[in-house]
């Protein structure tokens, strides 16, 4: 159950940034590069060490877009809901 709300978070977050991207087309490649990090998320379990490295890039991407959209708490939201368990 918590696998299945933590993929429709990651699918929600995906669809924003989608929404940035096409509102911020000098951000585009970063956007789809955070967006593919997160799919390649989705399918990983509890604290494996790819699961850690795939985490940390996507959020330094997420860092990097931080300051250009200013959407600071919904980019937090996002590096929150990407570090959820899966149980």
């Amino acid at each position: 159950m918590m696998a299945n709300n933590r993929h429709e978070k990651l699918d929600s977050h995906i669809a924003w940034l989608q929404k940035i991207a096409k509102e911020n087309p000098q951000i585009g490649k970063e956007v789809k590069k955070i967006i593919d990090g997160i799919e390649a998320l989705k399918p990983f379990g509890n604290l494996t060490t790819e699961r850690q490295r795939q985490e940390s890039i996507v959020q330094q991407q997420l860092t990097s877009i931080a300051r250009i959209v200013g959407e600071n708490q919904t980019i937090a939201r996002i590096m929150e809901d990407i570090m959820l368990p899966i149980w």
